[in-house]
Formats: C-alpha cells, structure tokens, sequence
C-alpha cells in the first residue's frame, strides 16, 4: 500500500476569477491569430502565382523548428512515460502542454509544407536555400539524431531527449527571421512577403506574453517564465522582429506595387545581391537575351526578336549579300 508521502495536493490561490477568465480568452486569442497567420504568405503566393520575395532560407528553418516543436508538444502530451518523468523532476508543477499547444504546432508544420509545395509550382526566379542554411539545418539534424541515439542506449531519459528538441525550435526562432530581414533590404522592398502575416504573428506574439504575465501575476508565481522557455521565447523574439517587418513595410520601403515586379526580383541571387550588371562573357553566351525591335528582312512591320534571332537573321543577310 502507498503511503500517504506518495501524494501531494496542489492548491491553487487565485486573485481574481475574472483574470482566470481573461487568461483563457487571451490563450484561446493567441493561438487564432498565430495558426492563421500562415495563410495570408500562401494565399499571396497564390495569388502572385510566385514566391519571389519569400526567403527560402526562412521557409526551411520554419519547417526544420516546427517539426522539433510537433515533436516535443507530442511526446509531452500523449506519452505517458515522458509526462511521469517530467512529474518526477517538477513534482508540483503542471505539464506545460495543452492540446491546443500540439494542434499549433502539428498545423503549423503542415502550413509550412504547404508553402514549400508552392516553391515547386510557382515562379521562383533563381531563388534556392543558401549553403549557410543548409550547413545550419544540417547541424541541427544531426545533433538531433545524436541525442536521439544516445537517448536509445539509455544515455539520456526521453524527456531530455523532448526538451532538447525543444531548444532546436529556440535556435529556429532566433535565426529563420534574419535572411528574410536581410532580403527585404537588399531589395529595398516587402513585395512577395506578407504583411498579413507579419501582423497576425505580432499580435498572436504580444497576447502570447500577455496570457503568462496575467496567469502569473493571478497565481503569483512567475515561474512559468523559465519553465516554458520556448513558449516566452516564442512570443518575445518573434513580436521584435515583426516591429522590424512592420518598420520595413511600412516606413522604408513602402512602395508595394512595384511595376515588373518578378522581372525585378529575378535580378538578386540567393543573397539579395543585384544581377543588373552582366559581364560580357554572360552577354556573349547569350545570358543577356532581352528582346529586341529589329526589321524583318522582307521589309515587313518590326518584330521581337532575341540573340539568337538575331543571329540567324545576320547569317541570312550575308548569304543574300553574297549571293548579290
């Protein structure tokens, strides 16, 4: 039989029932704004038939930290084993995870995915992932297979295992917003990222961190801060980096409709540099294929024509001259 040491009784004090109240509006507020977020980027994507604007390197990082994050909000709530071992070294505190916390999660990878399907279909321009974000995305997948296999052979318990995929979301959070930041200057533009969901991320940001100061200041605990790192981590380096987006978009560079818009963006590589000036190597092997008014050699109305037109068109007016 048990003795009664193996029990504990929680008792929760709370200041103000209406607070209790707010905090779940505010928590329910949250997670609207941050799972609908995604859509207006795909729905611009649509729109635009092109991904031109959106920065790879983000997209990559989002569906790298989002898979980290479904894993860890998974194995938390459904797994039995993870949430006894997270009781045995937080005996008197909650598990953090709800489910409206897996559902984001698991929606938000799938949002990213799709996103990614739109990279395949529409036009890109000569938009790729940088080797940087490949070399970073690889260290964070190894690192997670190391753990994982250290976890395997009993090296580390599975709940260490969850909460370091946890900090692989972290990291994600605090890089995947800088190349698309850096894009944006480059261009000296926001056409082809969505402010839409730059304004959907920032108030689903500041609620977030709202929920936690009332839940904390209602219980008078305010561990919740360092206990849930990743959730205040979310929320506090996402909402900063959308006042940049914000600034951007609004302050310097608000022209948003920007004539040719795809022709222009299709003259920056993957870092944003400008392609305007071509070598004349590039020139003479044809890179530079701008089409050109030329007669036509029966005397006909002016065409459009490229390089190579123009070429075939030269041969046949030294043949005909040659002939004369």
């Amino acid at each position: 039989m048990s003795s009664l040491s193996d029990f504990h009784l929680d008792v929760t004090v709370l200041k103000s029932a209406v607070i209790a109240s707010l905090v779940m509006i505010v928590g329910w507020s949250y997670f609207t704004a941050w799972s609908v977020s995604f859509y207006p980027q795909i729905f611009l994507n649509y729109k635009r038939k092109s991904v031109v604007g959106l920065n790879f390197d983000f997209l990559v990082l989002n569906i790298v930290g989002f898979t980290a994050y479904s894993a860890y909000n998974v194995f938390l709530y459904f797994d039995s084993r993870v949430q006894r071992q997270y009781e045995e070294a937080h005996p008197h505190s909650p598990i953090p995870v709800l489910l409206n916390d897996v559902f984001f999660a698991v929606h938000a990878l799938f949002a990213c995915i799709v996103t990614a399907a739109q990279c395949f279909i529409y036009q890109r321009g000569n938009q790729r992932v940088s080797n940087t974000c490949l070399g970073i995305t690889g260290a964070m997948l190894v690192a997670a297979v190391a753990t994982g296999v250290v976890t395997f052979y009993d090296g580390m318990n599975m709940l260490q295992f969850v909460t370091s995929l946890s900090y692989i979301k972290m990291i994600v959070t605090l890089l995947k917003y800088i190349p698309q930041a850096i894009l944006n200057y480059r261009r000296k533009s926001t056409v082809g990222w969505s402010i839409g969901n730059v304004l959907l991320d920032f108030t689903g940001g500041c609620l977030d961190i709202l929920q936690m100061c009332l839940q904390c200041w209602n219980v008078s605990d305010w561990s919740a801060f360092y206990g849930n790192p990743v959730k205040f981590g979310l929320g506090l380096v996402s909402s900063l980096f959308d006042i940049l987006f914000i600034t951007q978009h609004y302050v310097l560079y608000p022209q948003h409709k920007v004539p040719g818009d795809l022709e222009k963006a299709d003259r920056y590589d993957v870092d944003g540099n400008p392609l305007e000036k071509l070598s004349a190597a590039d020139r003479q092997s044809g890179t530079d294929t701008a089409p050109e008014k030329v007669d036509s050699l029966d005397g006909g109305p002016m065409e459009t024509l490229n390089s190579m037109d123009r070429q075939d068109i030269s041969g046949k007016s030294r043949r005909s001259g040659d002939e004369r």
